[in-house]
């Protein structure tokens, strides 16, 4: 029997204190890896919480920029952040000061086209009234000619003043300067007095006028400004209709006046239905369009928009076209059906004009 060779003491020793070492060596790794990640945490929750800050409601996103703590990963990626955001400030204030000027520019541009109307304006009337004075033969007879030139004069007068109207029209929506005096107003007798007027408009051609729905129609409105958007209906109906009719429907809809403008001219192609009422938007034969600002139907909705409430179109090639406008008919202040308390009663029927150079 041969007893088995025993380690030194010394290999003994030797082995204990490396698995001392590398037991120390691994706790301290873990130390330093827990204290690493909760420092790396700690930062990445820091970012989080300022860019949190940033997209709170009110907040604004160009502020101070978030501190860097660290030059690791995290630093570098919130130094790359606030560059970013830096970026956007520039922006966002170049984008200020530009809008500042367009609103600048805007006013002045408003400004300069009233005071220009104006200016135009006065001796425009005091054209139109030399003209009326000649045409009513105070200071004698005229003949024929004369009085076909003072006709003409008179026409391109009142068609010049139109335009301008529009301009004053489009500065004052635009400044805000206009403001709308609403009362309980008869749509049905508004749109008899306009139809009357557009009588003078239809020349020679065989084109039959027409107002039909309940009367009365009460619609809580500025009387003004509704005659005004039906006068630029109708004069348009007029203006592009070379035989037919242009008619005007009033209906009464829940809280609501239902008024529609429909002619039988060339319609509206589907392409230019979307863009007709922008400004100085114009469709339709180029004589026509020779005739008008573009701003008819544009000044048109923004009024139909101020009274709250809504105008849309429908129209067929070839076939004509239908506007329909819905004014409330219901006053807030009263609490009753078109500033009224309780029912209106309305007797309906076809109320139909003399035809003006066709068939009655």
């Amino acid at each position: 029997f041969v007893p088995a060779p025993t380690q030194p003491e010394g290999a003994a020793s030797l082995l204990r204190s490396l698995l001392v070492l590398t037991a120390s060596l691994l706790g301290v790794a873990v130390i330093v890896a827990f204290l690493f990640t909760r420092e790396l945490r700690a930062d990445v929750d820091f970012v989080r919480a300022e860019i949190v800050k940033m997209a709170e409601p009110g907040a604004s996103p160009i502020g101070l920029p978030i501190r860097v703590r660290m030059t690791d990963q995290v630093g570098v990626l919130t130094h790359a952040f606030n560059l970013l955001v830096d970026r956007f400030a520039a922006a966002q204030r170049a984008y200020q000061l530009d809008l500042n000027h367009a609103a600048s520019l805007d006013r002045d541009r408003a400004a300069f086209l009233g005071a220009l109307s104006h200016e135009l304006r006065t001796p425009l009337n005091a054209i139109l009234g030399f003209a009326d004075v000649l045409l009513s033969e105070v200071d004698g007879p005229l003949d024929q000619d004369t009085r076909e030139n003072l006709e003409l004069v008179r026409a391109s007068g009142s068609h010049l003043r139109g335009l301008i109207d529009d301009i004053l029209e489009l500065s004052a929506l635009e400044s805000g300067q206009l403001r709308l005096s609403r009362n309980l107003v008869d749509a049905r007798a508004v749109a008899e007095d306009v139809m009357r007027e557009a009588s003078a408009r239809v020349g020679g051609k065989p084109i039959e006028l027409h107002v039909d729905g309940p009367s009365p129609a009460y619609a809580f409105v500025d009387e003004r400004r509704l005659w005004q958007i039906l006068s630029n209906l109708v004069g348009n109906a007029i203006k592009f209709t070379a035989q037919g009719e242009v008619r005007v429907s009033i209906a009464l809809e829940l809280g609501q006046v239902r008024i529609s403008v429909s002619d039988t001219g060339p319609g509206i192609a589907a392409k230019d239905l979307e863009t007709i009422f922008d400004e100085f938007r114009q469709v339709g034969p180029a004589v026509a369009r020779s005739k008008g600002t573009g701003l008819g139907l544009f000044i048109a909705r923004r009024l139909v928009t101020m009274h709250g409430g809504t105008i849309s179109v429908e129209s067929e090639v070839d076939r004509g076209s239908r506007f329909h406008i819905r004014l409330p008919a219901w006053s807030v202040d009263t609490g009753g059906f078109g500033g009224i308390d309780g029912e209106i009663t309305a007797t309906t029927g076809p109320h139909r004009l003399p035809a003006v150079g066709g068939k009655a």
